[in-house]
C-alpha cells in the first residue's frame, strides 16, 4: 500500500510550532499587510505581491527566517472547492518545513487534503522520495477520511504510472489481493478459457491477445446483511490502451 507522503501534526500544540499561512486575495490581502512589519510591508511592494491567484509570498522575518506565507487565492465569490484545490499547490512550492493554515480557508479538511494530493511521487523507477513540507492541522480535522482518501488515491496513481511491462493482468490481480489483506475482504478470479462458461466472452476476446491470461476479478468487502454497493470497472493494463490494428 503507498503511504502518504507528506506528515499531518494534529493539535494545538504543534499549530503553535508551524509558519503561519494566510490564503488572501485581492479585495483583502492590504488587511492582512497591516499586521505585518514595516519592513515586511515594503519587501512585499517591492515584489509587487497583490493578492492575485497563485502569487505566492515567503516573508521573513528581522533575522532572515520565515515568518509567514502569504499566498494569493481567487477573488471574493470565487467556488470554494476550486479555491482549496488550488491551495494545494503549496505542498509543491514551499520549502522543507511545518506549516498550518491561520486564516482565508472556510474548509481545513478541503484543503489539508489538496495539500496532500499535491504531494504525489511514483518512485517506483527513480531516487529517493521528494522530502516534501508538513501541514499541521486542528483537531476538528478529520485524519482519517484524509488518510483513507490520499492512500485510494495515490493507489490508483501508482497503478496507472506503472507501465505496462511491468502491470499485466497478473500483476493488477496481485496489487487487489493484496489490497483484499489489508481490509479483510474475499477475492475470486476467473481467468482465460473458463471466462466464456462463466458468461464473460467479451471480456475473453478482447484480452485473449496478451501473454498472460484476461481474467475477470471480483472482491467483495463487509457484512452480507448490508446494503450491497457493486462497482464495475475495466482494467486495461496488459497494453497501453487495446490493440491497434488500425493505422494509429
Amino acid at each position: 500500500m503507498p503511504k502518504i507522503c507528506v506528515e499531518l501534526k494534529t493539535g494545538k500544540q504543534s499549530v503553535s510550532r508551524a509558519c503561519p499561512i494566510h490564503v488572501v486575495t485581492p479585495e483583502n490581502y492590504k488587511d492582512r499587510l497591516k499586521e505585518l512589519a514595516r519592513a515586511q510591508r515594503n519587501w512585499l511592494g517591492i515584489e509587487g505581491f497583490t493578492g492575485g491567484a497563485g502569487e505566492l509570498a515567503l516573508v521573513q522575518d528581522t533575522s532572515g527566517n520565515l515568518d509567514c506565507v502569504l499566498f494569493g487565492s481567487k477573488s471574493c465569490g470565487g467556488d470554494e472547492k476550486s479555491i482549496n484545490l488550488a491551495i494545494g499547490k503549496l505542498a509543491t512550492l514551499l520549502p522543507e518545513g511545518l506549516y498550518h493554515f491561520a486564516s482565508g480557508i472556510n474548509n481545513e479538511t478541503d484543503a489539508a487534503l489538496a495539500w496532500l494530493l499535491s504531494a504525489y511521487d511514483f518512485k517506483r523507477y527513480s531516487g529517493s522520495p521528494t522530502v516534501w513540507p508538513r501541514l499541521a492541522v486542528g483537531k476538528k480535522v478529520d485524519r482519517k477520511h484524509l488518510e483513507l482518501v490520499t492512500t485510494g488515491v495515490n493507489l490508483a496513481r501508482d497503478l496507472i504510472n506503472t507501465p505496462a511491462n511491468d502491470m499485466g493482468p497478473q500483476q493488477l490481480e496481485s496489487a487487489v489481493r493484496r489490497l483484499a489483506k489489508t481490509h479483510k475482504a474475499n477475492v475470486s478470479v476467473v481467468r482465460g478459457d473458463n471466462l466464456p462458461g462463466k458468461n464473460f466472452p467479451l471480456v475473453h476476446a478482447v484480452g485473449r491477445a496478451s501473454d498472460q491470461p484476461p481474467r475477470l476479478i471480483d472482491m467483495k468487502w463487509g457484512s452480507k446483511t448490508a446494503p450491497k454497493v457493486t462497482l464495475a470497472g475495466k482494467g486495461v493494463c496488459f497494453d497501453t490502451g487495446g490493440l491497434n490494428i488500425k493505422p494509429g
